[in-house]
């Protein structure tokens, strides 16, 4: 989890310690900073350059994602967030031409920077991703330390009896497996 509210992370990860158990950790995932083609950029520095002296908008998947905020607070660049219900629903505001830029998944905005509607500038990983294209990261892009990844986990109620835990684990490995 990533957040600029220390106190705030402490007291969620304090909360999720006392009452979650952990059943599997499914995936690691990252964002990309994707913006609409027609932005005159094609860097995450031309984009800082643009922000500077240019209104830029920018969608999220909601008020909680904390990648839009983090970049904010690692450029000092002040831009409008529109927050969305959800990343396909910031994907297409994107695409819509209601807001600049985003950060979203790679797997959201894939298509769409196939078919040219949206580029991406740079991932929120530390390292770049393997899946073939020359994206640097933003700390590449110059954003010094800059990362942003998540886990999507399932968790169960802490008291859940330990087998129910293996059972469920086990379960879902035979899924995934197939």
């Amino acid at each position: 989890m990533v957040t600029s509210n220390p106190r705030l992370y402490q007291e969620l990860e304090f909360k999720a310690d006392r009452e979650l158990v952990p059943v599997i950790y499914l995936a690691n995932t990252s964002q990309t900073l994707v913006c609409h083609s027609s932005l005159p950029v094609r860097s995450v520095a031309d984009r800082m350059t643009y922000a500077r002296s240019h209104d830029v908008s920018y969608a999220s998947g909601g008020k909680g994602a904390p990648v839009h905020w983090m970049f904010q607070a690692a450029t000092g660049l002040r831009m409008t967030h529109g927050p969305y219900k959800g990343p396909n629903a910031a994907m297409q505001g994107m695409i819509e031409g209601h807001v600049q830029c985003g950060f979203l998944s790679m797997a959201v905005v894939m298509p769409h920077v196939k078919s040219g509607r949206l580029k991406v500038l740079a991932v929120t990983t530390a390292r770049r991703l393997p899946n073939g294209m020359e994206l640097p990261t933003m700390s590449e892009a110059g954003i010094t330390g800059y990362e942003a990844t998540f886990g999507d986990l399932v968790l169960a109620p802490r008291g859940t009896p330990p087998h129910v835990v293996a059972t469920l684990n086990e379960t879902f490995i035979a899924v995934l497996a197939h």
